[in-house]
């Protein structure tokens, strides 16, 4: 009710009409995630709960999810379909999609890497730890009416190897060579979608995937991002169909 009244009170004409924006905007899914962890203090659930609204959302049904609470579950949404992680073998894998209105969902083939193909750094008592060596996007095509998933691991640290799954294809994923830059790759290295375009920083880079023609390029960046210092963080979101920038800048916060 309040957004709704905000547009119309923002978008209203100098008649004292309104367009009906409020009516235009677009419908969306909210996610709200409660762990049930013995380490957790009751005290501490019962806070939380006021923010859960109960009453208005509706259970999801959908195959188990992984149960390692560290981690990330959802890697994005487009159109109502969702895409979330799966933890396996040391790895967390964007190989989940789901319809959660008509309860489909399929599982993508997971990412295997071998030992001789990594840095023996990356070998934990026997297996390859591509947990936090993986960087991936979700994201559809306008032009083609195709959903992707964009998988890109660093078995050495440099390069990244890059592969794309087109849902519907047939084909599986497909090996499109490697990347130069050095995705982050924290908490599963999920990119930001927008546009047909997923996006990822890169130290002080943001580094964008078309899904059409599947090539990355930099962007350039405001100075804010240019001049980052050790402690500052950065980060990508979207806000209607624009891609957004946040600094964590502590300098910022050296005030009173």
């Amino acid at each position: 009710m309040h957004l709704n009244h905000q547009l119309n009170h923002l978008y209203c004409d100098d008649d004292g009409g309104n367009d009906n924006i409020a009516a235009k905007v677009e419908p969306c899914l909210f996610f709200a995630c409660r762990i049930d962890d013995p380490d957790i203090s009751k005290e501490s659930i019962i806070y939380n709960e006021k923010y859960i609204y109960n009453q208005h959302l509706k259970r999801i049904y959908h195959p188990p999810m992984h149960n390692e609470f560290l981690c990330d579950h959802l890697v994005g949404s487009c159109n109502g379909l969702v895409c979330a992680f799966q933890f396996h073998h040391l790895v967390l894998d964007p190989i989940y999609i789901c319809n959660p209105l008509t309860r489909e969902y399929v599982y993508l083939p997971q990412l295997v890497v071998k030992k001789e193909e990594v840095v023996p750094d990356f070998i934990d008592g026997g297996e390859v730890e591509m947990h936090h060596n993986t960087a991936c996007g979700f994201g559809y095509v306008r032009s083609t009416n195709e959903y992707k998933i964009v998988r890109i691991h660093y078995p050495k640290n440099a390069e990244g190897d890059v592969e794309v799954y087109t849902l519907g294809s047939g084909c599986g994923w497909r090996a499109i060579g490697r990347v130069p830059y050095h995705l982050s790759t924290l908490r599963g290295g999920k990119g930001t979608y927008a546009n047909d375009v997923i996006y990822w920083t890169s130290g002080n880079k943001v580094v964008a995937f078309d899904l059409a023609d599947e090539e990355f390029r930099l962007l350039s960046v405001p100075p804010c991002m240019q001049n980052l210092k050790h402690g500052d963080k950065c980060g990508l979101a979207v806000l209607g169909r624009h891609l957004c920038l946040y600094v964590d800048n502590k300098l910022w916060k050296s005030g009173p």
